[in-house]
């Protein structure tokens, strides 16, 4: 227990869990620029943005300042909130400004990653990952020529 509270005492300033209500103003990680080699000018956060709705599952539902709403949910770990150095004046009905109705809220809340992914995308070359097998090579034909077809 001495651990514990010795890891909370000299944490204290850095483990937060905060829950963003709708209406609140936050900044989102880009993470696209965490993954490349020339990121040192690039913004490492995108925003303001506006907190819609947080989904169940705890992530969140945002929109720019303009009113358009993202097409995909936010994961909160790349939430944080933003301090603006200036007043922005939002009205007070901000939810009447959103460009998004109530069903489209349901479905990006409804949006997650897919069950079974298509099986098209694993060949590569004649080498599958999917561990299912192509017998002949008429069969490597026909699916090269049905991938292409759809492309």
């Amino acid at each position: 227990m001495r651990r514990v509270e010795k890891y909370k005492l000299s944490h204290r300033h850095k483990i937060s869990s905060r829950v963003y209500k709708p209406g609140d103003l936050i900044l989102v990680r880009n993470s696209m620029t965490a993954s490349t080699l020339n990121s040192k000018m690039k913004p490492r956060y995108l925003g303001p943005m506006i907190v819609v709705r947080r989904t169940k599952g705890g992530s969140y539902i945002v929109s720019e300042l303009d009113g358009s709403a993202w097409e995909s949910k936010i994961g909160a770990f790349r939430v944080i909130p933003y301090f603006a150095r200036q007043r922005i004046d939002l009205s007070d009905n901000w939810d009447d400004i959103i460009d998004i109705n109530s069903e489209g809220l349901k479905e990006i809340e409804g949006q997650g990653i897919e069950d079974t992914p298509d099986i098209r995308y694993y060949y590569f070359d004649g080498v599958n990952l999917d561990e299912s097998t192509l017998e002949t090579s008429e069969d490597l034909e026909d699916f090269a020529e049905t991938s292409e077809d759809e492309v």
